[in-house]
Protein backbone atom coordinates (compact mmCIF):
# COMPACT_ATOMS: atom_id res chain seq x y z
CA UNK A 1 0.00 0.00 0.00
CA UNK A 2 2.69 2.30 0.74
CA UNK A 3 4.25 2.24 -2.45
CA UNK A 4 1.29 2.17 -4.78
CA UNK A 5 0.84 5.75 -2.53
CA UNK A 6 3.98 6.83 -3.06
CA UNK A 7 3.74 5.98 -6.90
CA UNK A 8 0.55 7.98 -6.66
CA UNK A 9 1.94 10.89 -5.16
CA UNK A 10 4.90 10.78 -8.30
CA UNK A 11 2.77 10.18 -10.92
CA UNK A 12 0.70 13.29 -9.74
CA UNK A 13 3.64 15.33 -9.17
CA UNK A 14 4.42 14.41 -12.79
CA UNK A 15 1.22 14.71 -14.15
CA UNK A 16 1.04 18.50 -13.29
CA UNK A 17 3.94 19.52 -14.42
CA UNK A 18 3.65 18.10 -17.64
CA UNK A 19 -0.09 19.08 -17.93
CA UNK A 20 1.14 22.94 -16.71
CA UNK A 21 3.92 23.30 -19.10
CA UNK A 22 2.16 23.63 -22.64
CA UNK A 23 -0.77 25.21 -20.27
CA UNK A 24 2.28 27.97 -19.40
CA UNK A 25 3.47 28.39 -22.70
CA UNK A 26 -0.57 28.79 -24.32
CA UNK A 27 -0.96 31.72 -21.83
CA UNK A 28 2.53 33.25 -22.90
CA UNK A 29 2.00 33.84 -25.94
CA UNK A 30 -1.84 34.93 -26.08
CA UNK A 31 -0.54 37.24 -23.52
CA UNK A 32 2.20 38.41 -25.92
CA UNK A 33 0.13 38.75 -28.80
CA UNK A 34 -3.06 40.76 -26.67
CA UNK A 35 -0.02 43.23 -25.68
CA UNK A 36 1.21 43.43 -29.64
CA UNK A 37 -2.60 44.18 -30.01
CA UNK A 38 -3.24 46.46 -27.43
CA UNK A 39 -0.59 48.73 -28.31
CA UNK A 40 -0.44 48.87 -32.14
CA UNK A 41 -3.70 47.27 -33.22
CA UNK A 42 -3.48 44.82 -36.44
CA UNK A 43 0.24 45.95 -37.19
CA UNK A 44 1.51 44.69 -34.44
CA UNK A 45 1.13 41.55 -35.35
CA UNK A 46 2.97 41.12 -38.67
CA UNK A 47 2.39 38.00 -40.94
CA UNK A 48 5.03 36.13 -39.92
CA UNK A 49 4.21 37.09 -35.86
CA UNK A 50 1.39 35.88 -36.26
CA UNK A 51 2.08 32.38 -37.86
CA UNK A 52 4.58 31.81 -35.52
CA UNK A 53 2.51 32.41 -32.55
CA UNK A 54 -0.71 30.06 -34.49
CA UNK A 55 2.28 27.16 -35.19
CA UNK A 56 3.47 27.50 -31.13
CA UNK A 57 -0.24 27.36 -30.03
CA UNK A 58 -1.10 24.62 -32.38
CA UNK A 59 2.07 22.35 -31.11
CA UNK A 60 1.13 23.02 -27.75
CA UNK A 61 -2.48 22.30 -27.86
CA UNK A 62 -1.23 18.87 -29.88
CA UNK A 63 1.45 18.51 -26.50
CA UNK A 64 -1.91 18.05 -23.91
CA UNK A 65 -4.12 16.16 -26.79
CA UNK A 66 -1.58 14.01 -26.14
CA UNK A 67 -0.85 14.32 -23.00
CA UNK A 68 -4.74 13.64 -21.94
CA UNK A 69 -5.18 11.13 -24.53
CA UNK A 70 -2.73 8.83 -22.75
CA UNK A 71 -4.33 9.25 -19.39
CA UNK A 72 -7.71 8.38 -20.49
CA UNK A 73 -6.37 5.37 -22.45
CA UNK A 74 -5.21 4.27 -19.28
CA UNK A 75 -8.11 4.72 -17.95
CA UNK A 76 -9.96 2.62 -20.19
CA UNK A 77 -7.46 -0.36 -19.84
CA UNK A 78 -7.99 -0.63 -15.75
CA UNK A 79 -11.45 -0.65 -16.30
CA UNK A 80 -10.96 -3.23 -19.53
CA UNK A 81 -12.80 -1.00 -21.86
CA UNK A 82 -10.36 -0.31 -24.27
CA UNK A 83 -11.72 -1.73 -27.33
CA UNK A 84 -10.05 -2.98 -30.55
CA UNK A 85 -11.51 -2.33 -34.46
CA UNK A 86 -9.74 -5.47 -36.33
CA UNK A 87 -9.47 -5.72 -39.83
CA UNK A 88 -7.29 -7.58 -42.64
CA UNK A 89 -4.30 -5.20 -42.71
CA UNK A 90 -1.22 -5.22 -44.79
CA UNK A 91 1.33 -4.23 -41.81
CA UNK A 92 4.25 -2.96 -44.05
CA UNK A 93 1.64 -0.44 -45.33
CA UNK A 94 0.39 0.76 -42.10
CA UNK A 95 4.28 0.94 -41.08
CA UNK A 96 5.09 2.97 -44.34
CA UNK A 97 2.13 5.31 -43.85
CA UNK A 98 3.08 5.87 -40.66
CA UNK A 99 6.60 6.81 -41.57
CA UNK A 100 5.10 9.24 -44.08
CA UNK A 101 3.02 11.11 -41.98
CA UNK A 102 5.93 11.16 -39.32
CA UNK A 103 8.65 12.09 -41.82
CA UNK A 104 8.81 15.87 -40.65
CA UNK A 105 9.84 14.52 -37.06
CA UNK A 106 12.23 12.43 -39.01
CA UNK A 107 14.08 14.78 -40.98
CA UNK A 108 13.75 17.07 -37.87
CA UNK A 109 15.56 14.33 -35.91
CA UNK A 110 18.74 14.50 -38.61
CA UNK A 111 19.88 10.85 -38.33
CA UNK A 112 17.78 9.45 -41.40
CA UNK A 113 15.84 6.27 -41.87
CA UNK A 114 16.61 3.25 -43.15
CA UNK A 115 13.43 1.10 -43.96
CA UNK A 116 13.49 -3.09 -44.77
CA UNK A 117 9.83 -3.83 -44.98
CA UNK A 118 8.77 -7.45 -46.16
CA UNK A 119 5.30 -7.54 -48.51
CA UNK A 120 2.50 -9.21 -48.33
CA UNK A 121 2.49 -9.70 -44.20
CA UNK A 122 -1.62 -9.30 -43.36
CA UNK A 123 -2.90 -9.61 -40.23
CA UNK A 124 -5.88 -8.58 -38.27
CA UNK A 125 -5.49 -5.46 -36.60
CA UNK A 126 -6.90 -2.34 -35.48
CA UNK A 127 -5.11 0.44 -37.92
CA UNK A 128 -5.30 3.23 -35.43
CA UNK A 129 -4.40 1.20 -31.95
CA UNK A 130 -1.18 0.15 -34.32
CA UNK A 131 -0.53 3.60 -35.71
CA UNK A 132 -0.56 5.03 -31.69
CA UNK A 133 1.86 1.94 -30.89
CA UNK A 134 4.17 2.79 -34.18
CA UNK A 135 4.01 6.19 -33.56
CA UNK A 136 4.79 5.86 -30.09
CA UNK A 137 8.32 3.55 -30.85
CA UNK A 138 9.45 6.13 -33.37
CA UNK A 139 8.58 9.51 -31.51
CA UNK A 140 10.51 7.41 -28.40
CA UNK A 141 13.95 6.74 -30.74
CA UNK A 142 14.47 10.20 -31.85
CA UNK A 143 13.88 11.26 -28.16
CA UNK A 144 16.28 9.19 -26.80
CA UNK A 145 18.76 8.74 -29.91
CA UNK A 146 18.43 12.77 -31.13
CA UNK A 147 20.96 12.90 -34.69
CA UNK A 148 20.97 9.13 -34.85
CA UNK A 149 19.67 6.95 -37.74
CA UNK A 150 16.37 4.94 -36.78
CA UNK A 151 16.19 1.15 -38.79
CA UNK A 152 13.02 0.12 -38.97
CA UNK A 153 12.06 -3.30 -40.24
CA UNK A 154 9.07 -5.49 -40.74
CA UNK A 155 9.71 -9.82 -41.28
CA UNK A 156 7.67 -13.04 -41.32
CA UNK A 157 8.73 -15.31 -38.45
CA UNK A 158 7.81 -18.79 -38.94
CA UNK A 159 6.24 -20.60 -42.03
CA UNK A 160 2.43 -20.67 -43.26
CA UNK A 161 0.28 -21.35 -41.20
CA UNK A 162 0.41 -19.75 -37.68
CA UNK A 163 3.97 -17.24 -38.35
CA UNK A 164 4.15 -13.77 -37.43
CA UNK A 165 4.90 -10.88 -38.35
CA UNK A 166 8.06 -8.79 -35.95
CA UNK A 167 7.86 -5.22 -36.54
CA UNK A 168 11.42 -3.87 -34.86
CA UNK A 169 12.79 0.14 -34.17
CA UNK A 170 16.44 -0.24 -33.94
CA UNK A 171 18.19 3.15 -32.54
CA UNK A 172 21.77 3.73 -31.91
CA UNK A 173 21.31 5.66 -29.04
CA UNK A 174 22.97 4.64 -25.21
CA UNK A 175 20.63 2.06 -24.61
CA UNK A 176 19.07 0.78 -21.24
CA UNK A 177 20.82 -0.97 -18.66
CA UNK A 178 19.60 -4.78 -18.12
CA UNK A 179 17.93 -4.10 -14.85
CA UNK A 180 15.75 -1.14 -16.47
CA UNK A 181 14.27 -2.64 -19.41
CA UNK A 182 11.71 -4.50 -17.91
CA UNK A 183 10.27 -1.95 -15.82
CA UNK A 184 10.14 0.12 -18.94
CA UNK A 185 6.88 -1.45 -19.81
CA UNK A 186 4.88 -0.61 -16.38
CA UNK A 187 2.68 2.81 -16.09
CA UNK A 188 4.30 5.80 -14.90
CA UNK A 189 8.14 4.25 -15.43
CA UNK A 190 10.71 5.42 -18.08
CA UNK A 191 14.45 4.41 -18.97
CA UNK A 192 15.86 7.87 -17.47
CA UNK A 193 14.64 10.53 -15.32
CA UNK A 194 11.64 12.72 -15.44
CA UNK A 195 14.03 15.80 -15.34
CA UNK A 196 15.95 14.37 -18.48
CA UNK A 197 12.80 13.49 -20.86
CA UNK A 198 9.47 14.97 -20.73
CA UNK A 199 6.22 12.58 -20.80
CA UNK A 200 4.43 10.56 -18.00
CA UNK A 201 6.13 7.66 -19.14
CA UNK A 202 3.09 5.83 -19.98
CA UNK A 203 3.51 5.34 -23.76
CA UNK A 204 5.24 1.88 -23.63
CA UNK A 205 2.90 0.68 -21.13
CA UNK A 206 0.21 1.61 -23.63
CA UNK A 207 1.54 0.04 -26.38
CA UNK A 208 2.18 -3.71 -24.12
CA UNK A 209 -1.89 -3.61 -23.79
CA UNK A 210 -2.68 -2.89 -27.35
CA UNK A 211 -0.30 -5.73 -28.74
CA UNK A 212 -1.47 -7.80 -25.85
CA UNK A 213 -5.17 -7.39 -26.91
CA UNK A 214 -4.16 -8.20 -30.45
CA UNK A 215 -2.63 -11.56 -29.13
CA UNK A 216 0.35 -10.54 -30.08
CA UNK A 217 3.71 -9.76 -27.92
CA UNK A 218 6.41 -6.60 -27.26
CA UNK A 219 10.08 -7.03 -26.42
CA UNK A 220 13.35 -4.92 -26.19
CA UNK A 221 16.93 -5.90 -26.63
CA UNK A 222 19.88 -3.26 -25.68
CA UNK A 223 23.23 -3.28 -24.88
CA UNK A 224 24.36 -0.04 -23.12
CA UNK A 225 26.25 2.02 -25.39
CA UNK A 226 24.95 0.06 -28.77
CA UNK A 227 21.38 1.41 -29.01
CA UNK A 228 17.92 -0.49 -28.01
CA UNK A 229 15.74 -2.60 -30.26
CA UNK A 230 11.93 -1.96 -29.24
CA UNK A 231 10.01 -5.23 -31.46
CA UNK A 232 6.40 -6.19 -31.31
CA UNK A 233 4.75 -9.25 -33.25
CA UNK A 234 1.12 -9.99 -33.87
CA UNK A 235 -0.12 -13.33 -35.46
CA UNK A 236 -0.33 -13.78 -39.36
CA UNK A 237 -3.56 -14.04 -41.13
CA UNK A 238 -2.60 -16.47 -43.99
Amino acid sequence: LRSALVARDEFLGVASHELNTPLTSLKLQMQIAKRLYDRQGRDGLSDERLHKLINGTLFQLDRLGHLVGDMLDVSRINSGKLSMNLVDSDISALVAETLERLHGQIDAGGGGLHLSLAPGLHTLLDPLRIEQVLTNFTTNALKYAPGRALHVSVERIGEKPGGRARVSFRDEGNGIAPEHQERIFAPFERATSANEVSGLGLGLYICLQIIEQHGGTVSVASVPGEGATFSFELPLND
